[in-house]
């Protein structure tokens, strides 16, 4: 069995995704991310119904612009008039603050969308995938709004920072046929003052409670060997050493993207700990940019480098050089915060993104 759409959406608490117009749950093994929303993919549903794989599917795009006649965020969608006829236009997730915050009847738009079309309670809709910026008209400066404004804030207000990743395992042929839930097996960390001076900077190995056995697929995704994991700290060490480093330091915690926090959560439940951050506590550096620059998809960490006009090597993953570019990242946004100039921070990374 299998699915085909647009995917729209991820719930990890429901252990769920929406594609197209239907909710699909998943396995515990399968680890969904933000980087897929917006792209027509196949699920592999097995004979549980449940996906245990996707693939991102080659599709075109079109492009369209126009004046908006209607709009309708309860569903979410836009209405123009085009080839002749009025069609509907599907606003994603990803796009929905944008379109809130940026756009009413009436306004120009220009956008490209996908050709599959998905049907919501018998009503037929093109997906738009991205908003394009006419380059004859002078792009605006991003306003940040209120969420933006107070995580901002409160990065300012911070005497202490800590950018951290973390490296997960990962299901293989070891485990086929068993349930399987991805682990924390790598943690990079590094503690600077406000002013970006290095306060701490630590980087270990972690065994995975549940999961000991490491698959093949895991060492060859992040180039280790499977002894180096083994000989690596306990997760009750792990846990002890980011408690400790918050009740003397209390920094404000980044990382880049969801799956970090998604992973922390996790790793509560299988070690029977309780969370170590509170909701929200756990800054995303990445969903900052996004809102900050209103890009409406995922900005990987070496492209969000690049578009601060820095040349990276190749990508490898490793949590602790992963943890110096968020450091990096993290000092070129507050530059570009500091300014009362612009940064084409965006322009650079559509520039980039159109190059691939």
């Amino acid at each position: 069995m299998e699915a085909i759409g647009i995917l729209l959406n991820i719930d990890t608490d429901k252990h769920q995704v929406q594609i197209s117009e239907n909710w699909y749950p998943y396995e515990r093994s399968f680890l969904p991310t933000t980087e897929w929303l917006g792209h027509l993919v196949r699920a592999d549903l097995g004979t549980t119904g449940k996906i245990r794989h996707l693939d991102i599917m080659v599709h075109k795009l079109r492009e369209t612009k126009g004046k908006i006649q209607s709009m309708n965020l309860n569903i979410p969608r836009v209405s123009m008039h085009f080839e002749g006829r009025l069609v509907h236009f599907y606003v994603p997730p990803y796009l929905y603050r944008s379109f809130k915050e940026r756009f009413r009847p009436g306004a120009f738009l220009r956008f490209q969308f996908y050709e599959h079309k998905i049907v919501i309670n018998k009503t037929s809709y093109f997906v738009i995938a991205k908003v394009l910026v006419d380059a004859k008209k002078k792009p605006v400066a991003p306003v940040a709004s209120l969420e933006i404004s107070n995580t901002l804030s409160q990065l300012r207000k911070s005497s202490y920072l800590a950018f951290m990743d973390l490296e997960f395992s990962m299901t293989g042929i070891e485990y086929r046929g068993k349930v399987f839930a991805p682990e924390i097996i790598q943690i990079g960390l590094i503690l600077t003052d406000a002013q970006g001076n290095l306060v701490e900077k630590f980087s270990s190995y972690i065994r995975p409670t549940a999961h000991p056995r490491i698959s093949t697929r895991t060492t060859d995704f992040l180039k280790v060997n499977k002894e180096a994991i083994a000989s690596g700290m306990s997760y009750q060490e792990f846990y002890k050493i980011i408690k400790d480093m918050m009740r003397r330091y209390n920094p404000a915690f980044m990382v880049w993207g969801v799956s970090d926090g998604y992973m922390l959560k996790s790793s509560y439940e299988i070690n029977q700990l309780e969370p170590l951050f509170e909701e929200g506590q756990v800054i995303n550096l990445q969903q900052v940019h996004r809102q900050f620059f209103e890009i409406g998809q995922d900005i990987g960490l070496y492209n969000a480098m690049k578009s601060y006009g820095v040349k990276t090597g190749v990508q490898i993953h490793d949590a602790m050089v992963d943890a110096s570019i968020l450091y990096q990242i993290y000092f070129h946004f507050r530059t570009v915060m500091d300014q009362s100039v612009r940064y084409p921070f965006k322009e650079n990374y559509e520039n980039l993104m159109h190059r691939k």
